[in-house]
């Protein structure tokens, strides 16, 4: 169970990354500015030498910061997700409330939700009855 577990962890880690080079580029073909990703450091626990478990030292609030027309920030949240619906809890909580609490700071909040190598849409947050427990439909988001 554990190999099967982290072999779709690294699917799963490969498949998001694609998702944000993809939403990367598009933000600046839409005239996005000082596009930045959002890192975190990594806790390594080693036993003997040897890596036994790694993570997040800190929840981030989005995957990229860049600047939007105007000067205004920008904070971009990317989600890849190949079928017809996405759901709330694809987003952690921490997520959506630091997406709810930039907003509030008069920043624009975008989430982006990959699809495909050529399908994306961006929404900006927050989202009108996206909701814990509820989904979005690929078909309709304009």
């Amino acid at each position: 169970m554990k190999l099967k577990n982290r072999i779709q962890g690294k699917q799963n880690q490969k498949q998001g990354h694609f998702g944000e080079q993809y939403a990367e580029r598009w933000l600046y073909s839409q005239g996005f500015k000082c596009i930045e990703p959002v890192e975190t450091g990594w806790r390594v626990k080693f036993i003997n030498g040897k890596v036994v478990s790694a993570y997040p030292k800190a929840k981030v609030g989005g995957d990229f910061t860049c600047i939007g027309l105007g000067g205004q920030a920008v904070y971009v949240e990317v989600k890849t997700e190949g079928g017809d619906r996405l759901v709330h809890s694809k987003l952690e909580d921490h997520q959506a409330e630091r997406m709810d609490a930039k907003t509030k700071a008069g920043a624009l909040c975008l989430l982006i939700w990959v699809k495909s190598p050529t399908e994306l849409k961006a929404l900006q947050w927050p989202i009108p009855n996206f909701v814990k427990g509820s989904s979005l439909k690929w078909e309709d988001i304009r």
